[in-house]
C-alpha cells in the first residue's frame, strides 16, 4: 500500500540538526595565533630592533610635522579630487563628443601614469615652464606672468598631483554609478 507524501511527512520524526564540525579550521586558527604570538615575542625581545631608538626617531618633531602635513594634504586632495572628479564624470557623460573625448583622454592619462611620475612632473614643472603666463591664445598679449618656482611650491605640486590623480579615479566611479541607474 502506498502512502501519500503528506501522511508520511506528518508521521516522520523531527529532524535533529547538528552543526557541522570543522576541526581543520580550529587547528589552522591555533597555528596562525601561535605563529603571530611568536613573531610578536621575537620582535619585542630582540635587542637589534633598538626600540628606544625607533621611538626617538618616530616621535621627533620633523616626523610629527611631516605627519601633520601628510594628513592635511590628504584631506585637501581628497576633497578637491572628489569635487573635480564629479564634474569630470558629468562632462564624460556629455553628448558632445569633443567634451566627452577630452575628459576620456584626461581620465586615461591620469589613471595610466604612475602616481610617482605625476608627482615628479608637477614638482619639476618650473624646469619645463620657468614662467607661467596667462595670455590671449595664439600669441596674443600677456595678461599676467608668474614665476613657476614661486607659483608651484612643494606643497602645491603634491596637491596638484594627488588631486588630479584622485579626480580621474573619482570620475570613473561617479560615471559608473550614474550609468548604473536605469533611465527615468
Amino acid at each position: 500500500m502506498v502512502q501519500s507524501s503528506a501522511a508520511s511527512h506528518d508521521e516522520a520524526a523531527p529532524l535533529t540538526v547538528r552543526p557541522l564540525r570543522h576541526p581543520g579550521r580550529w587547528i589552522g586558527g591555533a597555528v596562525v595565533l601561535l605563529l603571530t604570538a611568536e613573531l610578536i615575542r621575537s620582535m619585542t625581545t630582540n635587542p637589534r630592533f633598538e626600540w628606544d631608538v625607533v621611538g626617538e626617531y618616530l616621535f621627533s618633531p620633523a616626523i610629527l610635522v611631516g605627519l601633520a602635513n601628510t594628513l592635511q594634504l590628504t584631506v585637501v586632495a581628497v576633497v578637491l579630487g572628489t569635487v573635480l572628479g564629479t564634474g569630470l564624470a558629468v562632462f564624460r557623460l556629455s553628448p558632445n563628443p569633443v567634451v566627452s573625448g577630452m575628459v576620456g583622454v584626461y581620465v586615461w592619462v591620469f589613471r595610466a601614469a604612475p602616481m610617482l611620475v605625476q608627482l615628479l612632473f608637477w614638482y619639476n614643472l618650473a624646469a619645463l615652464y620657468p614662467s607661467i603666463t596667462l595670455r590671449v591664445p595664439f600669441g596674443g598679449p600677456a595678461l599676467a606672468e608668474f614665476p613657476a618656482e614661486q607659483l608651484v611650491s612643494v606643497w602645491t605640486a603634491a596637491l596638484l598631483g594627488l588631486s588630479l590623480h584622485q579626480a580621474a579615479y573619482t570620475a570613473e566611479i561617479v560615471r559608473a554609478g550614474i550609468l548604473s541607474v536605469d533611465p527615468g
